[in-house]
């Protein structure tokens, strides 16, 4: 009986114009786990699109767009969208409005 041999690496050769398709299109499948994982490793803060602050912080979007309005806070912009600084909205729903 054959022993079965399976070889865990492999090499794999792609031209230099297929490596840029690759990675435009995991950059463009991974958005936002790449913004949230270079926004907290260069500044230390999560941001948070205001449907994870309605979920997870329990506030809601009229009320998240009503501190925006009044200045209490600022989101940060990517494009269209907008994504805020759960440190900042933990303090402010804390120390009050």
């Amino acid at each position: 009986m054959n022993n079965l041999r399976i070889k865990t690496e492999c090499e794999i050769i792609v031209s230099p114009k297929m490596l840029q398709t690759l990675i435009k299109v995991g950059i463009a499948q991974n958005r936002d786990w790449i913004i949230n994982y270079l926004t907290k490793a260069l500044l230390g803060a999560e941001l948070l699109t205001a449907k994870e602050v309605e979920g997870s912080m329990k506030v809601s979007r009229s009320t998240l767009y009503r501190w925006e309005k009044k200045g209490l806070i600022t989101p940060m912009r990517y494009g269209r969208s907008k994504r805020y600084c759960k440190d900042e909205l933990l303090k402010l729903k804390k120390y009050g409005r």
